[in-house]
Formats: structure tokens, sequence, C-alpha cells
């Protein structure tokens, strides 16, 4: 079972009940998929294809760099906005760029999977392992 991003897919776990329900807007409606928990192998966000570029170490103006959990942004216009979502599209934390040196960004606390970062008018997907 796979559903798309743009979808919104929300998962809520009811281990009481031993069902998953997996909440999403196709077409601006809600609808609602369940899954009986024993039918479940695994479940996971791997294989998620969006149209956000992969981050790949640099992009026009900015040098990013993501390593040991740890997300170092160079090149930021000072006063820069940048804003980390987790996969369901909720925004995990905001930063603004207080000079032009680097920023550091750890990710440790974080849960595995993909996050959306924005900085500088320009997009990219980090996935954490």
């Amino acid at each position: 079972m796979r559903f798309a991003l743009d979808t919104n897919p929300r998962t809520k776990f009811f281990p009481d009940r031993g069902r998953i329900r997996i909440q999403y807007s196709l077409y601006g409606g809600n609808d609602y998929y369940w899954l009986e928990m024993a039918d479940v192998l695994r479940y996971t966000y791997e294989g998620i294809a969006t149209s956000v570029p992969t981050l790949k170490g640099t992009t026009e103006q900015m040098l990013v760099n993501f390593e040991n959990n740890t997300l170092v942004l160079h090149r930021l216009r000072e006063g820069a906005m940048i804003q980390i979502y987790a996969s369901d599209g909720r925004l995990v934390s905001s930063h603004r760029a207080l000079g032009t040196s680097a920023l550091h960004l750890s990710f440790a606390g974080y849960p595995s999977g993909m996050y959306i970062v924005k900085a500088q008018q320009q997009t990219f997907k980090i996935i954490k392992r």
C-alpha cells in the first residue's frame, strides 16, 4: 500500500484495537484507510518519491552538507529563513541565519525519516537514517 505525499497521509495507531488508520486527502476530501495490525509485516516511509531534489552537496548559491546527523549550510544570506519539515508536512523547526558564517543544525534528536529543508528560496530533501 502506498500513499503519495500530495495526499497528505497521516497515520494513527490504535494498539488497543489492533488497527492502523491512514487519513489522506484525495481531491480535497478526507478519506480513511484502515489496516489490521496483524496483517502488517512492516510499516515504513522508505521509497517515498517526491518532486523535491535529493541533497547532492551543493545548490546554486548555497553549499550544503549533511553528515553525522548535522546539516551544515554555507553561504547563507544574513537573515535568511531556514525551515525544516517532516515528511507529513509538519514544520519541525525554523531558524534564521544571523550572519554569513556556516549554520550547523543538529538532527540528532529527530527520528529517522525524510525531511524537507527550505532555505533561500531553495528546497531539498534529507534522509536521516
